[in-house]
């Protein structure tokens, strides 16, 4: 009697993929080509309590992967990517991006100007470097939807910046579950968790 087919696990795929990787083209070509779906990421499709949930399910030496969970009206604020390349694909829905770029003010104080706005669905891939500038996203339709972050090296830290006076804070990584296991996320880090994506 023939074995039972194994399951595609496209989410596998990618990770292999991506460890072996040499360039940052190839890196989004690989993202780009390989279909994933929300069946295949259901154990990391968590939502935050109140703010959009932010999903570890993988990291390694040279990057990691987060699912992000949005429900209608939610968004992270303007952020730098301390150093490390960010591509987003699309899951699920409709996501929003608004790009920066910043002009020094003064110390700590700096003036966002609004550069592309553009919105993504399901399947598309955009990606950003600091040296292209901040952005922030969002979910501005009334369903909810989910994207995949990619971010090479991994991200620990970022500079969430105020649209309206340009004050800058470092915020750190936190985590609405890890590898599938929800985490304890206190009022403290929620405000942290939504100024990083």
């Amino acid at each position: 009697m023939p074995a039972a087919p194994r399951a595609i696990n496209n989410i596998q795929t990618v990770i292999e993929q991506l460890s072996v990787a040499g360039s940052d083209q190839q890196r989004l070509e690989i993202i780009e080509s390989v279909p994933i779906d929300l069946t295949e990421l259901r154990p990391y499709h968590h939502y935050g309590s109140s703010s959009y949930g932010r999903n570890l399910i993988y990291t390694g030496v040279g990057f990691e992967i987060i699912l992000l969970c949005w429900q209608p009206q939610q968004y992270s604020t303007p952020h730098d990517h301390q150093g490390s390349l960010c591509i987003m694909k699309c899951i699920s829905g409709e996501l929003t991006e608004q790009r920066y770029q910043l002009q020094a003010k003064a110390v700590n104080n700096c003036i966002l100007s609004p550069t592309e706005r553009v919105t993504f669905c399901d399947g598309e891939v955009t990606s950003i470097t600091d040296q292209q500038g901040l952005h922030k996203l969002g979910n501005e339709t009334a369903a909810e939807a989910c994207s995949l972050h990619f971010y090479f090296p991994p991200i620990h830290s970022a500079n969430a910046y105020n649209e309206q006076d340009g004050s800058q804070k470092t915020v750190l990584s936190v985590f609405t579950s890890e590898y599938g296991v929800k985490t304890a996320v206190t009022a403290t880090e929620k405000v942290k968790l939504q100024s990083v994506s």
